[in-house]
């Protein structure tokens, strides 16, 4: 223990007692106040005047404190737990529990806050849970809401379990959840609700066990008959994650896995559908593979790869159908396949020997292949031009007596007088032989390409086309163009058909932030089959000072809109989506008012 100011002896009260910054270190932490007595009989230590408790890197303020024999016990405390501030008259805490007699728990940050759970009891199970025993909603002094008891999960996301009504295909309906606490430990929610064409129905989520030996969940939902049934365990080992569980909607499934930092398995099972087996291991050998019993085929896909140096060498195999809904599809299956590749300074070199099946074709050969890679090289020419080129040449041999020889090169120039940029490239690929598969088949081409980007007016631009001197036909033209600022973009880009001009696709992407507003969209349409290729809006507006609507559109047409009342610390939001409208609440304001699906340009 230190002290600044002194130190009083006092033999007849068997009392030693420190003013002025007084610090004492213990165990768990360290405990700072204006004075401290320390009563020797008792080994008890008394705390007063500005008392701030630093543990486990939290702040504990108190009026006053005591501790003795590895306990610490306060009065007038406040602290935060996770995204809660506690408040209670009394705090026992020791390394494995808090405690709190006629406590308050707030996410409310003001002196006064605007709302708080007010408890007969708060016990603390540090980086576990919350429990809070007799929990009363209040807004200011009114009482809204009451729970018997109150689980708050530590570490994970926590909403208050209010009743939520709505309206949906089965017309109004109420859910109302209820924690409970079992004298075992275990605890969870029940369920308690009511829908006007269905009836009743209720439910229950258990958590059995969630400690540092494991996790256990349960859960099972009624409505008008079983709806679904579901146990999921993970048993925390030394080093790895073993979980498994099932789960009944209809029919049954059953999973198991097994992980931990860089290696994950796992085996799925779903009633008279499939069973699949999946694991990935990181390391030194990398091996990664999944299998698919169907009711009709067994497919698999399996691939095991090691890095030595710049050498990587491989062994795969595959043997997947996945075809697609127009029916137009062609599948390949490795069986196996080996693969070996080295990385040098400007280039790559590999090769490949594999047996292969190509479906629907029913094409089946042995191929030999090797492969060299130049990636692009360029050279200065003055301080805003360059000269580069790239390239590659593969060679295959099949054992139907096919074989194909590819030739692929490049060459560019660049010049970039600032802003601009200005390039030119002449590419071709020449083909001898034939492949007897679809997958590896090459087809020859020559083309002349030019692009050219550059800012002007406050506009940032580029365009492209090129010229494919084989088929003796002009690329399409295709330019972009973007403006905008710190509150607001615009981009928008085109196809056009060259000689004819004609518009063959056309898109934009809009976004807003100004002022509350929020807006961003963004379309792309296919001038050719008169279809949207992309459609997605999304955007929010202030009604007024507490007060928000926001819309969320995509390209099949879906849709929700939310209003919102922001309040400190809580926000009500009334949502609405074709057929489905309810209320819910929240702690905490939301920043992000809306959230976009996507950006609509991820892959153009």
């Amino acid at each position: 223990m230190s002290f600044q100011e002194g130190i009083e002896y006092n033999p007849a009260q068997g009392a030693v007692t420190a003013r002025g910054q007084v610090v004492l270190t213990y165990a768990e932490g360290e405990i700072h106040a204006d004075e401290a007595v320390y009563l020797w009989d008792e080994a008890l230590f008394l705390f007063s005047g500005n008392v701030v408790i630093m543990q486990d890197g939290e702040q504990i303020t108190a009026s006053k404190a005591q501790y003795q024999g590895g306990q610490l016990t306060l009065a007038g405390a406040a602290m935060a737990q996770g995204e809660f501030i506690l408040r209670a008259e009394q705090v026992a805490i020791t390394q494995e529990l808090i405690v709190a007699a006629d406590g308050s728990l707030t996410t409310c940050d003001l002196a006064d806050p605007h709302y708080q759970l007010s408890a007969r009891e708060v016990r603390i199970h540090p980086g576990d849970k919350i429990i809070v025993e007799g929990a009363a909603y209040r807004e200011g002094a009114v009482t809204l809401y009451y729970w018997p008891y109150l689980i708050i999960p530590l570490g994970e996301e926590f909403t208050l379990p209010f009743p939520e009504l709505g309206r949906g295909p089965g017309g109004l309906f109420v859910r109302t959840p209820f924690h409970y606490l079992l004298p075992s430990g275990g605890w969870g929610t029940l369920h308690l609700d009511y829908f006007q064409r269905e009836g009743p129905a209720f439910g229950l989520d258990h958590i059995y066990q969630r400690d540092a030996k494991g996790r256990g969940e349960a859960r099972f939902y009624w409505k008008d008959g079983l709806e679904e049934l579901a146990v999921e365990h993970r048993f925390y080992l030394r080093d790895i994650t073993l979980g498994a569980g099932f789960t009944w909607d209809g029919s049954w499934q059953s999973h198991a896995w097994l992980e931990d930092e860089d290696d994950f398995g796992s085996i799925n099972y779903r009633q008279d559908e499939f069973l699949e087996v999946f694991f990935n291991r990181q390391g030194p050998l990398h091996l990664w593979g999944q299998a698919l019993w169907l009711s009709d085929s067994f497919q698999y896909q399996a691939r095991a790869e090691k890095i030595l140096g710049d050498h990587r060498i491989y062994l795969a195999g595959e043997r997947m159908v996945n075809p697609e809904e127009d029916e137009a599809w062609e599948a390949v299956s490795r069986e196996p396949e080996l693969g070996w590749s080295r990385s040098f300074l400007g280039g790559e070199i590999g090769g490949a020997l594999g047996r292969y099946r190509e479906t629907p074709a029913g094409v089946s050969a042995w191929r030999l292949m090797g492969e060299g890679l130049l990636w692009d090289r360029s050279l200065p020419i003055g301080d805003m031009s360059r000269i580069g080129a790239g390239g590659r040449i593969k060679a295959s041999s099949y054992s139907t007596g096919d074989g194909a020889l590819v030739g692929e090169g490049r060459v560019f120039i660049e010049h970039a007088p600032s802003p601009w940029l200005l390039r030119g490239q002449y590419s071709r690929k020449d083909v001898w032989g034939r492949s007897p598969f679809a997958f590896d088949a090459e087809s020859p081409m020559e083309e002349l390409a030019a692009r050219i980007e550059g800012a002007a007016l406050g506009l940032s631009f580029s365009l492209e086309s090129g010229y494919d001197l084989r088929g003796r036909a002009w690329l399409p033209l295709q330019g972009a163009a973007s403006i905008g600022g710190d509150a607001w973009s615009l981009t928008v880009w085109g196809e056009w058909g060259i000689p004819s001009g004609t518009l063959q696709q056309a898109g934009g992407l809009l976004a807003i932030k100004s002022r509350g507003v929020a807006f961003q969209g963004g379309a792309s349409y296919d001038v050719v089959t008169s279809s949207w290729q992309e459609l997605n809006l999304a955007g929010s507006l202030p009604l007024g000072p507490n007060l928000s609507a926001s819309l969320v559109l995509d390209q099949d047409l879906g849709w929700e809109a939310v209003l919102k009342w922001h309040l400190h610390c809580r926000t009500v939001a009334l949502h609405y989506e074709p057929g489905v409208i309810w209320v819910d609440y929240s702690l905490g304001e939301s920043e992000n008012l809306w959230t976009y699906p996507r950006d609509p340009w991820e892959g153009e």
